[in-house]
This record gives structure tokens, C-alpha cells and sequence, in this order.
């Protein structure tokens, strides 16, 4: 999953990944496929927050980051 383009954002590998599994679900049961997919959303999260992406710590929650309901609204976009 692995795609970057130099800016520290993967969003066309991410775009690839998510259709992938779109087509075939069974990608998802693999538990790599999960870590991954929690550091991709971990690194759009701390982008939106305006944090460094380098090495994202999985255990900080939410709240800890000052997660507020625009960065939620563009998570979800």
C-alpha cells in the first residue's frame, strides 16, 4: 500500500487500496491489512490537524489530538 508521491500523503495508493478491497473484501481479513490501514487514517488525521505525520502514535486518542467536528467533516470528504 505503500505509494507516496513525495509529499508525506499516500492518497493515491489509498484511493487504490479501498477500491481494491471494495471488489474484494476477504483483502481486509489479513491483520497487516488492518495496521496499515490504521497508519494511512492516522497520517490524513494528523495532516488535517496539522501535526507531523512521521511516526503516528495508534494509542493517542482522539481527544488528546483536539479532534473537533470540522476536522471530523473532513475526514469523512
Amino acid at each position: 500500500m505503500k505509494c507516496d508521491d513525495g509529499s508525506g500523503i499516500s492518497s493515491d495508493a489509498m484511493g487504490w487500496y479501498l477500491a481494491k478491497t471494495k471488489a474484494e473484501p476477504s483483502i481486509l481479513d489479513a491483520s497487516e491489512a488492518i495496521e496499515s490501514l490504521t497508519i494511512e487514517i492516522g497520517k490524513r488525521l494528523l495532516m488535517f490537524l496539522l501535526k507531523s505525520e512521521d511516526d503516528p502514535d495508534m494509542s493517542t486518542s482522539l481527544v488528546a489530538l483536539d479532534l473537533d467536528s470540522l476536522v471530523g467533516v473532513e475526514m469523512r470528504s
